[in-house]
């Protein structure tokens, strides 16, 4: 837990500051917590400064509360450290991982996820996977899509970032079809097989 400011417990030099103590003590979790304006600053100098995860701390209770100095800067993902623990001990075809709100290819077996969801048992990559809310193509685009396993070529004509009701798993399309005049509804993103240069090509082909 990370109390920021006017945590309270150095006020006085009395019982109830070791009472209070005591009961942290007995917590199965730790407080972080920062320096606020109404605090008793004489009262928190009278503990020493020492090093903890690369920063400078005051142990109020011992690794229970812990008064994280102004300016500082921490290092503490313990979790990063087992995972590093982890990738030295296994072998693994590819590492998926979150955290950072980034979709990123880091290199060939480390895939950052944010957005993205890649099926385990397909053969995709980040660049060719479908993101709700971050669609591929726009307004306007000229596509060749996949209708019944035929390529047709059209007009994106409106954009769902996030699907329809029906699906929510990648964005989908409404593409006109000009040579047919006809309006092709919810057109997954997976269905299109990219974009084509010019319009021309919907009157040409």
């Amino acid at each position: 837990m990370i109390v920021c400011g006017d945590f309270g417990l150095c006020w006085n030099n009395n019982k109830t500051f070791d009472y209070n103590c005591d009961i942290f003590s007995k917590k199965d979790y730790t407080i972080l917590w920062v320096q606020g304006n109404h605090e008793n600053y004489d009262m928190i100098e009278e503990f020493p400064l020492e090093e903890w995860h690369g920063g400078k701390v005051r142990h109020i209770v011992r690794d229970k509360v812990i008064l994280l100095e102004r300016g500082q800067v921490f290092d503490t993902n313990v979790l990063t450290d087992y995972f590093d623990m982890l990738e030295d001990k296994l072998e693994y075809k590819h590492w998926y991982f979150g955290h950072y709100h980034r979709d990123l290819n880091v290199d060939e077996k480390h895939t950052l996820l944010y957005h993205g969801m890649i099926l385990l048992d397909a053969k995709s990559n980040l660049e060719e996977t479908p993101v709700p809310g971050h669609p591929r193509y726009r307004h306007g685009d000229i596509v060749r899509m996949k209708w019944s396993d035929i390529e047709k070529i059209g007009k994106i004509s409106i954009v769902d970032a996030y699907g329809t009701f029906e699906q929510s798993d990648e964005p989908s399309y409404d593409i006109l079809v000009v040579e047919e005049n006809c309006l092709y509804k919810h057109i997954l993103e997976s269905e299109i097989l990219g974009k084509v240069a010019s319009e021309e090509t919907l009157f040409t082909e």
